[in-house]
């Protein structure tokens, strides 16, 4: 499928018109223009690691060229204060709890049956250590891994993300990732597609923003 649009920017803005209560946010607020992450939340802020909400990505290792991975997205922050800047501790009230505890249940069916890819990236913040990710493809519960970066899964997260076969296992690695040290770790979870993202190709826009709204965020 096909969004036909020039930039990232232009995508969100078109999107964000259907979803009059949402609110986009870039990751450059110094280049709006040519920033190719955004996410679309419910509420203001900056950061937003804390909230649910649609990604929007097309700079990024894990995204082919000439496409753009839309779904959506929730962070888990570090446990320690000590650990990073305050907003990147976790508290209670970060959305990352509800994805676990509800990722395969019938509240995500909706947004499962949409997506035909999950992206996991897990790592500790700048300057501290490497990051990695996982892309799957998604078929219904059943997850196929398709990357991992690195290969040799030096990240014991994603060492243990790579061997999930269905969405069941991977909520339950997930549930006990601190036995992997994860309350030292950040982690970000993408279930989405990839569009590919040409201007003068088909517009399956329609098929983008149904997918949107299958996503309880």
């Amino acid at each position: 499928m096909n969004l036909p649009f020039e930039t990232v920017t232009e995508l969100t803005r078109a999107v964000q018109k259907l979803f009059p209560d949402r609110h986009l946010l870039p990751w450059n607020r110094f280049d709006i223009g040519g920033c190719e992450w955004w996410w679309m939340c419910l509420e203001r802020g900056n950061p937003v690691f804390d909230q649910g909400k649609v990604m929007f990505v097309a700079d990024a290792e894990w995204v082919p060229a000439g496409q753009v991975f839309v779904g959506m997205h929730a962070e888990k922050g570090l446990r320690h204060a000590e650990a990073w800047k305050p907003a990147g501790v976790m508290g209670d009230d970060w959305y990352w709890h509800e994805f676990v505890r509800e990722m395969a249940g019938e509240s995500f069916r909706g947004a499962r049956a949409a997506a035909d890819t999950l992206y996991l990236a897990a790592g500790t913040p700048p300057g501290r250590d490497h990051w990695g990710y996982c892309l799957f493809d998604l078929d219904g519960d059943r997850l196929s891994l398709k990357e991992l970066e690195p290969p040799a899964a030096g990240e014991p997260i994603l060492g243990a993300a790579a061997s999930c076969g269905t969405i069941d296992e991977l909520q339950s690695m997930l549930r006990d990732v601190d036995e992997l040290g994860g309350d030292w770790r950040w982690i970000g979870i993408g279930l989405g597609r990839f569009f590919t993202f040409d201007p003068a190709g088909p517009d399956d826009t329609a098929e983008c923003v149904s997918m949107i709204q299958a996503f309880p965020v």
